[in-house]
């Protein structure tokens, strides 16, 4: 899975995408080659009272949606949209982390006893320990999304659990 959703990432680039280089394994492991972006990420930026003078929360709501758009136009969802995975580079935000990415037609990472993804804010579909593998996790996206504008909202970091 990870060579071939790699593969996209590199050739179809997104400015709210972090920057994909190479891809190489060994024996043991692989290896990811991403950009570097020192600044963090947007959990620790929004902690951060100096920064949040600076920061655009109605840019980074179409930021973030515009990296969702884009993945999903790649038959790519992400499914661990969370604050930790956002980072931050001169004021733009980075989707980053495709760990548990889920590509149309591509090998499954998880069972179907595994749980995936953010739990405190994970969707209501994604918290069934036996998830059905084959349901459409685009919804689940736009879900997270939600949840992660909620907490940048109203600057809480935990984010909440239930409807609302």
């Amino acid at each position: 899975w990870e060579q071939s959703i790699f593969s996209l990432l590199i050739t179809n680039p997104n400015e709210n995408i972090i920057k994909a280089f190479d891809i190489f394994d060994t024996l043991n492991s692989v290896y990811l080659i991403y950009e570097y972006l020192p600044y963090g990420t947007l959990r620790s930026f929004l902690l951060d009272k100096k920064a949040q003078l600076t920061f655009s929360k109605e840019l980074f709501i179409s930021q973030l949606s515009n990296a969702i758009s884009h993945l999903h136009s790649l038959g790519i969802v992400h499914r661990d949209i969370k604050p930790e995975n956002i980072l931050v580079l001169n004021g733009k935000l980075v989707l980053s982390d495709f760990g548990l990415c889920w590509g149309i037609g591509e090998e499954r990472l998880t069972g179907l006893n595994e749980r995936v993804g953010p739990y405190k804010i994970m969707p209501p579909e994604l918290e069934r320990v036996q998830t059905d593998l084959d349901l459409d996790f685009k919804p689940s996206d736009v879900y997270l999304f939600s949840k992660v504008i909620w907490m940048t909202l109203k600057g809480d970091n935990i984010g909440f659990r239930g409807q609302y």
